[in-house]
């Protein structure tokens, strides 16, 4: 059973240490992609790539980088000193079964030691509760890899079957293309090329024999078909197939980690975009003509087990349009890159551990031992030559109150000394959680002001204004008796030192203590509206951030529409160049496909205006900057108010401290017996 524990305590450890760090890296590899936007797609996915690793090897490593960060133990005292230096009182002395403080005194210790025991340690309910959490906790993370693993092997099987149910190409040119390409990027054979029904887009598959697949349905041009099929080659030329194993494994691993979820889809957006960047440098394609292709292709799916050169949705393609542009602005050098990427896998790969910092022993080292560990032996039993008249009197147990003198015991075999036994710890008692204050009849006061404090010492509450104000400060028990003592909608001042509670009905002395108050009811009344005004700021971010939400909405929509029309436009022009080529094409024909792409020319432009008009969030940036603005004084002002309630407060239990000395002293407060 201890061994079921401690694994199960240390996947668990494993799993939460990764799980912080990883969240830690993604924040760390953002914050780097957002400041370096001309960094290349090849090098991003790169460090996307190396969360993948840092996650494995956080569950793989035995023994992690420990971080010296949190503050060292105190140094322990040697047992020779702690027994010379002290002795627990009475009082805090815990005894235990099969212990040595259970046959004898301590004097008696200390003369003849005895035995020690060895006792095994039971098993407390916290304990035990606590390994059931933990015995919990990996079963699901265990039953939830196992449905991953299911999910996976489901999805494989799925790619295999569109693989197997392809058909050979029978295309001998672009055979050639591939062939040559194949050569001239470098890899050892060309893929096998295959078409299938089942598939919308160009794809590649199979890690030790790969295989292009080209959809049946999609009528590309010779051009495009080079292109598209240079996007799948340069897959297979950075191992694209093989690296995205590691990611894949690792989002399995930890599929309940959200950020996990989100760094591997960019991870795979990047390294699309790697190759796509690879594809228009090798093959001096303009990015706009790519582009097009990238249109073309649209939106699809890739095999589960292989890579496609489709977008997944239109915001994906969309974002890829926009890093191809950046990617021929970028510049051709990637040494910055390689070392940006050095830098994080030795900082951010290898799993870490939070750990104390080692203890200054030099202190330690330095003092000198105490005088009674370094006399011999033989001293310890030697009259007292100074009072030789005394006997010496030795301690005996029929004289257990005169305590013990502390000796130094005899060195054990090994040269040491046999430290005393050290006492228990008494377990910390769980504070429990304060009820909630009792309700105060039925009132309709304007002012109220209960503060409630298990084992208050002293305890008062005051009904002022007839009843307008209240004020209760102690125990539930003195709420409930101040509210006993009052009569209808009277004005009283209820009072309780110690077990003695008092009653003061004296106008007077009443409205001295409600004038006492007053600045706390002010500071009170200005803590609320200090509190609206923050409820009314929250409202208006709130507002902001939905149409925020709603702007970035519209903006999918739109970007989904110029997708279609742009594909619809590179259909027409195809037909156009067809149509052009083919005997028998009359004019009016080729007029009518031109007014048809004129009219998606004006759509496009159209939608490319009201984008600008969307996207432009000068407006959104300046209302959150005045929001900020103004929670920032908000925030100023409460810091403020907290200042002064502390000082008023102060001032407040001291006067009312005076107030009700001063009304027992005088005889105006009624001694009504104790609670």
């Amino acid at each position: 059973m201890n061994s079921v524990a401690s694994i199960a305590q240390e996947m668990i450890s494993r799993l939460a240490w990764t799980s912080v760090q990883a969240a830690l890296l993604i924040g760390a590899l953002w914050l780097i992609t957002r400041q370096l936007p001309r960094l290349p797609a090849a090098t991003r996915s790169l460090l996307w790539w190396l969360l993948g690793v840092q996650l494995l090897l956080g569950l793989a490593l035995p023994t992690p980088v420990a971080l010296p960060l949190l503050s060292p133990a105190p140094a322990a005292v040697p047992a020779a000193t702690a027994a010379a230096s002290f002795v627990a009182p009475s009082e805090h002395r815990i005894t235990a079964l099969n212990s040595s403080a259970n046959a004898a005194p301590s004097s008696m210790a200390d003369a003849s030691p005895a035995p020690t025991i060895a006792t095994a340690t039971p098993v407390t309910h916290d304990a035990a509760t606590g390994l059931r959490w933990q015995l919990m906790v990996l079963s699901l993370w265990l039953a939830g890899v196992l449905v991953q693993l299911v999910i996976a092997t489901r999805q494989w099987r799925q790619a295999r079957a569109v693989v197997r149910a392809s058909q050979p190409l029978d295309d001998p040119a672009l055979q050639t293309a591939c062939a040559d390409q194949a050569q001239i990027m470098g890899l050892r054979r060309c893929p096998s090329l295959r078409v299938s029904d089942a598939i919308h887009s160009p794809q590649v598959s199979g890690l030790l024999r790969p295989t292009v697949l080209l959809p049946a349905r999609q009528n590309l041009t010779a051009e495009e078909s080079a292109l598209a099929l240079a996007h799948e080659l340069t897959h297979l030329r950075r191992g694209d197939l093989w690296m995205g194993w590691i990611p894949a494994v690792a989002q399995r691993l930890f599929f309940f980690h959200p950020l996990v979820s989100w760094a591997m889809r960019e991870y795979a957006l990047q390294r699309e975009a790697a190759c796509d960047a690879q594809v228009v440098h090798q093959h001096d394609a303009p990015p706009q003509a790519y582009g097009r292709l990238l249109l073309r292709l649209g939106v699809a799916h890739p095999l589960h087990a292989g890579l496609a050169g489709a977008s997944p949705t239109f915001r994906n393609l969309k974002r890829r349009l926009a890093m191809l542009q950046h990617e021929a602005q970028a510049s051709s050098s990637r040494a910055p890159g390689w070392l940006l990427v050095a830098l994080v896998a030795m900082a951010g790969v290898l799993p870490y551990r939070v750990t104390e910092a080692a203890a200054d022993t030099g202190a330690l080292a330095s003092t000198p031992a105490p005088a009674a560990a370094t006399s011999a032996p033989s001293a310890v039993f030697a009259p007292v030559a100074a009072t030789p008249a005394t006997p010496v009197t030795p301690v005996t147990p029929s004289t257990p109150s005169t305590p013990a003198t502390p000796v130094t015991r005899p060195a054990s075999k090994q040269g040491g000394l046999t430290p005393p036994p050290v006492p228990a710890v008494p377990p910390v008692p769980a504070v429990p959680t304060p009820p909630a204050p009792p309700a105060v009849g039925e009132t309709h006061a304007h002012h109220v002001d209960i503060d409630t404090e298990n084992g208050a010492r002293n305890g008062f509450a005051l009904f002022a204004d007839n009843g307008d104000t209240i004020i209760m400060n102690g125990t539930d028990r003195d709420i409930q008796a101040a509210s006993r003592q009052r009569k209808g909608n009277e004005s009283l001042l209820w009072l309780r030192r110690g077990e003695q509670a008092y009653v003061i009905r004296d106008n007077a002395t009443i409205a001295r203590a409600r004038a006492v108050y007053a600045p706390m009811t002010e500071l009170s009344r200005q803590q609320g509206q200090l509190s609206g005004e923050q409820g009314r700021l929250a409202g208006e971010q709130g507002g902001i951030a939905a149409r925020q939400g709603a702007a970035a909405s519209r903006m999918g929509d739109m970007a989904s529409r110029q997708a279609q029309l742009e594909s619809q436009r590179a259909e027409l022009e195809s037909q156009r160049a067809v149509l052009q080529s083919a005997p028998g094409t009359t004019d009016a024909q080729l007029r009518q496909l031109d007014n048809q792409m004129r009219s998606l020319d004006g759509q496009i432009r159209s939608l490319a205006e009201r984008q600008k008009t969307v996207d432009d969030d000068r407006e959104f940036a300046r209302q959150q900057a005045e929001l900020e603005r103004q929670q920032a004084e908000l925030e100023r002002r409460q810091h403020a108010l907290e200042e002064r309630q502390r000082a008023v407060g102060a001032q407040t239990d001291q006067q009312m401290e005076s107030l009700l000395n001063e009304a027992i002293a005088k005889g105006v407060a009624q001694r009504i017996g104790q609670r």
